[in-house]
């Protein structure tokens, strides 16, 4: 990853202790990620609103 981003682990990257994993490449967790990806997904589902 280049520049000030991190990564976002899943729950099996940190089991398996994958790069993305460990402290120095990530600022969350995975209930950080988690929330990320649930707030984002919400929030682009709503310019397509239910009929």
């Amino acid at each position: 990853l280049a520049g000030p981003g991190s990564y976002l682990p899943t729950s099996r990257s940190i089991a398996g202790g994958a790069y993305g994993a460990v402290p120095a490449s990530t600022l969350s967790g995975v209930e950080g990620a988690k929330f990320i990806v649930d707030w984002s997904v919400k929030h682009i589902n709503e310019f397509w609103p239910a009929e």
